[in-house]
């Protein structure tokens, strides 16, 4: 196995959201659809949210992914078709896995205002689990610690030692990375693991290869360790795990392996067989 490289910079193209939000979308692109098993990441904000001008993202259904919340900024509530509620703050973590199919809806809380940043991705599920009941999960207490200059939280899988709460369904790992000016530390990771790492403010390093804001390198399989620096200071995400090794399809908000069957569970959404929020 060769030594561990970036061998892909993209950046984020700006994409319409059906509640009129404008986000910078790294994934998927023409280019690269899937990085490790994540199949899509939207960087939300900065934005101001008021009264007037509420977040408001409404019902709509997924199937096959789980989606994971994640925030620099703001708050959010969460609520779906099992009967949840649960608001979201940074540092903390939403992670709903729809299986054979689920409804959500985030929006601002009532009369709340602030600005809202922070990343959505998706995580696609294995052939093994992708049909499995749907289930909601918030964590708050994440591993977090500083190294070289970096301040790290582990959203999901292990990392130095470190484990995160979240139950995953094949090999991930989601870390976010605030850098200090003039940081660098070098991170043992599984060298069959495919990385991206997203720069949502400032600036950093990859391999050696500059990321400036608004900006996903990646990283495929190979050893040695992944050395991340920033000059100027930043913050980051990091995300990817083992290769799927599957075929995946993506049809507006649902994933699979046949644009047929996900035509029929937005049809099934539409008939409200895949749930209703109370």
């Amino acid at each position: 196995m060769s030594r561990r490289t970036v061998d892909l910079v993209l950046e984020a193209k700006e994409a319409r959201l059906p509640d009129g939000a404008v986000v910078r979308r790294a994934l998927p692109q023409r280019r690269r659809r899937l990085v490790g098993p994540f199949c899509f990441l939207d960087h939300m904000g900065p934005a101001a949210y008021g009264p007037e001008r509420p977040v408001a993202v409404p019902p709509h259904a997924h199937v096959g992914l789980a989606t994971v919340t994640w925030l620099f900024a703001g708050e959010l509530v969460h609520r779906d078709s099992l009967g949840t509620t649960q608001a979201i703050r940074p540092g903390e973590v939403n992670w709903m896995t729809a299986g054979r199919g689920i409804v959500h809806e985030e929006r601002s809380a009532s009369g709340a205002a602030g600005t809202l940043h922070g990343i959505q991705s998706w995580v696609a599920q294995p052939d093994a689990t992708r049909r499995g009941p749907p289930r909601f999960a918030h964590h708050g207490d994440l591993p977090r610690w500083e190294n070289e200059g970096v301040g790290l939280t582990l959203v999901a899988g292990a990392l130095a030692g470190r484990s995160s709460p979240v139950a995953l369904e094949h090999p991930t790992l989601h870390l976010e990375l605030c850098f200090e000016a003039a940081s660098e530390l070098a991170l043992e990771v599984d060298a069959t693991f495919e990385l991206g790492l997203y720069v949502a403010e400032g600036a950093a390093t990859m391999q050696g290869q500059a990321v400036s804001a608004a900006t996903l390198a990646i990283s495929d399989a190979g050893v040695g360790p992944l050395v991340l620096s920033s000059a100027i200071g930043g913050r980051a995400v990091l995300v990817g795990g083992a290769p799927l090794g599957e075929n995946v399809v993506m049809f507006d908000n649902y994933v699979g392996r046949d644009a047929a069957m996900l035509r029929e569970a937005h049809a099934a959404f539409l008939r409200g067989e895949l749930g209703r929020i109370a």
